[in-house]
């Protein structure tokens, strides 16, 4: 979920989301240091108007198109220039795609958004909710673990003391995650705003937090590149926090260290420690283990592992028992060949549709319904009396319920293991 912004002098804001070398938008679809890739289910962007100050209200646009899709996404970008910005593209993890789950979240003077996720989020989002000021739970109009922890902040003091705010809120998650038995609760990098100040959090319980850079400021970089014409578009008192660096010119950006807050404001960027010590008795927190599955078990991964192994079975079956097959129905090695081509070609083209409709869906739901038509076209591919038949049965009815099954297989292996990975 690559995130950028921006603070200083106003900017249209086409400038970073647009028009860098690696924008947002060429991020939302090749992100080399982000978790995730591609990052085509959402877009957000918050930006408060010229002349803010601190407490000044900003406004919002979300929408649940890809951002390399949306001319939305180009007109509104091109035309808003503001002094302070955040931007965020998203890959769904679980909650639906709608407007609604899309970062950046407001409140009042307040942006915020989030690069990660708050582990195994089902087993701890009522707990979590319950701890969110009842004033401010009408506010929560998603679904995303996200929004929980910007309310969860709101609630432990965001507008008095931002610093202490955030993380207050992570200790909260870390207790919380801890008495369900969750290893790593958190992870990700956050960014609030106030309307003058950028305060960027960079923590992870495991310590391996997603990545997060600040700019160098612009004067400096202005005499270490004198020819490069883009830095004039930004003003002398301009600084970025993003996810990933914009450009490939060296010294440009400078990660933040883990377990830091980075504060940005028009007289640079401060760094402090921010090492969250979550109120949990040691002893009851689990061991770290090497893996172990969750939500049922390796019940369920051994049964997921079994139905991947039945998808390539298939297609080695098909290509060994040719000669069998044409004699049995009385055609040619040519129609069956074509045949193997078609259930291959059927899945290569229909792949990344499946794939959508199970963040659609539901994973669950996608892997039983192709199950099932999985089953039919290989009950009539089984039944043939001809190669028409067997064509429709295999190469059609069967592919379409591996496009469904494959993709869902690899996102309910990750929902039901966790442990360390490489």
């Amino acid at each position: 979920m690559p995130v950028v912004g921006v603070l200083g002098e106003p900017l249209r804001t086409s400038a970073v989301i647009l028009d860098a070398k690696h924008s947002l938008v060429a991020q939302s679809l090749d992100s080399p240091l982000g978790a995730e890739t591609v990052n085509g289910d959402g877009f957000g962007i918050g930006w408060y108007p010229v002349g803010s100050e601190a407490g000044t209200h900003p406004a919002v646009f979300h929408s649940i198109e890809p951002a390399w899709n949306d001319d939305n996404v180009r007109e509104l970008t091109r035309a808003v220039e503001s002094p302070l910005f955040f931007s965020h593209v998203r890959a769904a993890a679980g909650p639906p795609i709608q407007r609604t789950n899309c970062h950046p979240f407001r409140w009042e003077n307040w942006l915020f958004m989030h690069n990660g996720f708050l582990a195994e989020f089902s087993k701890v989002a009522r707990d979590l909710a319950f701890a969110i000021d009842p004033s401010l739970y009408p506010h929560v109009r998603g679904t995303t673990d996200s929004e929980v922890l910007f309310h969860l902040a709101i609630t432990f003091g965001l507008a008095d003391d931002p610093v202490g705010a955030l993380t207050a809120a992570v200790d909260h998650v870390e207790r919380v995650g801890r008495e369900h038995g969750i290893l790593f609760p958190v992870q990700g990098t956050i960014a609030v705003a106030d309307g003058a100040t950028i305060w960027a959090l960079r923590y992870s319980s495991q310590g391996e937090s997603r990545t997060l850079f600040h700019s160098v400021d612009v004067p400096t970089l202005r005499r270490m590149y004198p020819d490069a014409d883009r830095l004039t578009e930004f003003g002398d008192t301009a600084h970025v926090v993003v996810s990933e660096p914009l450009n490939d010119l060296p010294g440009v950006f400078v990660e933040v260290p883990e377990a830091t807050i980075a504060v940005l404001d028009r007289e640079g960027t401060t760094m402090s420690p921010s090492e969250p010590q979550p109120e949990a008795d040691a002893a009851a927190v689990p061991p770290l283990p090497e893996a172990s599955a969750r939500n049922g078990g390796w019940v369920v991964v051994t049964a997921l592992a079994a139905a991947q192994f039945v998808m390539v079975l298939d297609s080695t079956v098909m290509n060994v028992s040719i000669s069998q097959v044409v004699e049995d129905l009385g055609t040619t090695v040519s129609a069956m060949q074509a045949a193997i081509t078609f259930y291959t070609l059927t899945m290569a083209a229909l792949m990344l549709v499946g794939a959508k409709l199970g963040d659609l869906w539901g994973r669950l739901r996608a892997f039983v319904i192709g199950a099932i038509v999985y089953a039919l076209g290989s009950l009539t591919t089984a039944l043939a009396p001809n190669i028409v038949v067997l064509f429709a049965g295999w190469s059609v009815v069967e592919g379409m319920g591996a496009v469904l099954v494959i993709p869902a297989i690899a996102a309910l292996i990750a929902d039901n293991y966790e442990g360390v990975r490489g």
